[in-house]
């Protein structure tokens, strides 16, 4: 059983189990670690060093257990393909510790850890950080729950090679097998079942795994890339803070200068980081390499002192390695005069720190990336770099949007930007409301009442509103031009809160009216009610409206000098108690 520490989950590139062309299997720890390299011990620890302690077995005389367990190291470092080594450092009174960078392997005669399983002839826990690279590991052997010997493997009695031999290639990076071509048909070692027989030595399956983790003529120690031929020169640390570098296959996409990293701002999504090739990410989001001087790096970075963490328990690899400017997504995030904009390093762009590259601000006009302080320049106008609308100019005038834009040299960079919203012009048209009126009365009206008009309201007017189209400069109700200012009083038909001209007329001519008010109340000058006689809201049948209705024998409005000629104060053969249209 192997068990594994990793405080910070990274992103699996590749699936772990692999086929040659044979069909022979194995897997390695990657899968199960969320390790964003193999799962292995460096070039640089070779040899891996080891102890037994001391006690061995208790279920075995003299120290032919200590020979067991040499054996199996010296098999997995046999074949020809894998430049695996390892060194016993001899009998330990240590014993197993997590964190303490030693590699301890002993028995447990009482108190076996329940979390490990009764069933758990052993386990194994290797120790690694985030790249993968381990830097401890530990082998303890259950000596509770079974028996143990050196003289192969009996009914609950576990031959200590053998298991031992399993354990190891865990020790080094292998994960367990259960399909039943592995465990039943080839019998390899990594079969992750025993049934108490003897397993010495290694089938084709864990020769491919052991040289595919640790090959033959690769994984050198290295200064810089170019002595890495087709891999790249990386990092690898001990414990102790040790760094030394080797040679490794690529394993992200993203090369030295590229961004790397959370780019997109997903913290809770680590699957769509992106990943250095030698998994030498910077704090500012740039990978970078090994290097001896500025000309070993890309272009705008220098070759200085850099740091990368190895993972969250504090492990920071130190070592002279390419850099750049600190990486941003917002100018709060940058201090000494500069903004967060556009750099080139490499043949990409990246968002880092930098010195306003031109002068314009946010929304002022641009033909070109120089223009702008961000070095941004989108639709033609300067945009700084966000986050969120939070990091963008005040006022509502603009939005965090993601775009691609153009920079230095012609290279682009899908990012997050305050885009430029123009204001909306008012081209003398409103939309259904005068937008001069206060909260839909007009602001040439004292506390939205007409002086001249019936409680608070235009008798063309719907709770300050017009019912329907009238001439106001253009209508209310639909879009009409606006012959003042929205903001503050324009001209008015008739004396509002006080006299003041109007561009036209409201609901028709404002003139005294010698009729009736609709609420028989009426600051106008017309009679208290129409001569239809009987109550104050009785008309005439006929008598329609507040203006003269010509086929109305009686309509009082119909008085010589208002509408329409006609006689008016004779009885009505007819009346109602109504209201009347306008």
């Amino acid at each position: 059983m192997a068990t594994s520490r990793l405080a910070i989950p990274a992103v699996v590139l590749a699936a772990a189990v692999l086929f040659d062309a044979s069909a022979d299997a194995f897997e390695t720890l990657k899968a199960s670690s969320n390790t964003t390299g193999e799962t292995r011990w460096s070039t640089a620890d070779m040899p891996i060093p080891y102890s037994i302690n001391q006690a061995g077995s208790a279920d075995v005389s003299g120290d032919s257990e200590f020979t067991a367990i040499n054996n199996a190291f010296a098999t997995w470092s046999a074949p020809a393909c894998t430049y695996l080594t390892s060194q016993y450092d001899g009998k330990t009174s240590g014993t197993w510790a997590m964190g303490d960078g030693k590699n301890y392997l002993d028995w447990v005669e009482s108190n076996w850890p329940p979390e490990a399983g009764a069933q758990a002839i052993a386990f194994t826990t290797p120790l690694f950080f985030e790249t993968g690279q381990f830097y401890e590991a530990d082998i303890r052997f259950n000596g509770v729950n079974y028996k143990w010997t050196t003289a192969g493997a009996s009914w609950n009695n576990m031959d200590v090679e053998t298991i031992a031999l399993h354990e190891l290639g865990h020790f080094f990076g292998l994960a367990d097998l259960y399909d039943n071509t592995s465990c039943y048909y080839r019998d390899v070692v990594m079969c992750g079942t025993n049934n108490g027989e003897t397993k010495r030595a290694l089938k084709q399956d864990d020769i491919d795994g052991i040289c595919y983790l640790y090959p033959e003529g690769k994984n050198n120690l290295c200064v810089t890339d170019a002595e890495c031929s087709s891999q790249v020169c990386s990092v690898t640390m001990n414990l102790a803070g040790e760094v030394k570098f080797v040679c490794m296959d690529p394993v992200g996409t993203a090369d030295p200068g590229d961004r790397c990293g959370d780019i997109n701002n997903t913290p809770l999504n680590a699957a769509d980081d992106v990943v250095c090739a030698n998994l030498l990410c910077l704090g500012s989001l740039l990978c970078t390499k090994p290097c001896t001087g500025t000309s070993d790096c890309p272009y705008n970075m220098t070759c200085g002192q850099v740091s990368v963490k190895m993972d969250d328990q504090g492990h920071v690899a130190n070592f002279q390695g390419c850099e750049g400017p600190d990486g941003c997504v917002r100018n709060a995030q940058c201090s000494g005069g500069k903004v967060c904009g556009l750099y080139r390093v490499g043949d990409v762009l990246t968002k880092a720190c930098v010195n306003p590259i031109g002068s314009g601000a946010d929304g002022d006009v641009c033909a070109a990336w120089s223009d702008c302080r961000s070095g941004v320049c989108y639709n033609g106008r300067c945009a700084s770099l966000c986050d969120d609308n939070f990091a963008c100019p005040p006022g509502g005038s603009f939005n965090c949007e993601r775009h691609a834009v153009t920079g230095e040299d012609g290279k682009s960079i899908d990012t997050q930007l305050c885009r430029y919203i123009p204001p909306v012009q008012d081209a003398g048209v409103d939309t259904g409301e005068d937008t001069g009126y206060d909260a839909g009365y007009d602001a040439g009206y004292d506390a939205g009442i007409d002086a001249g008009y019936d409680a608070g309201y235009d008798a063309g007017h719907d709770a300050g509103f017009d019912a329907g189209p009238k001439p106001d400069a253009g209508t209310d109700a639909g879009p009409k031009p606006d012959v003042g200012t929205d903001a503050g009083p324009k001209p008015d038909a008739g004396v509002d809160a006080g006299p003041k001209p109007d561009a036209g007329p409201d609901v028709g001519p404002v003139v005294p009216d010698t009729g009736v008010g609709p609420d028989g109340d009426d600051t106008g000058t017309h009679a208290a009610k129409d001569a239809g006689g009987g109550g104050q809201d009785e008309v005439c049948d006929c008598d329609m409206t507040y203006d003269c209705d010509l086929d109305c024998e009686c309509d009082p409005e119909c008085a010589a000098g208002i509408g329409s000629p006609g006689a008016g104060g004779c009885a009505c053969s007819s009346v109602g108690i109504r209201e009347r249209g306008m």
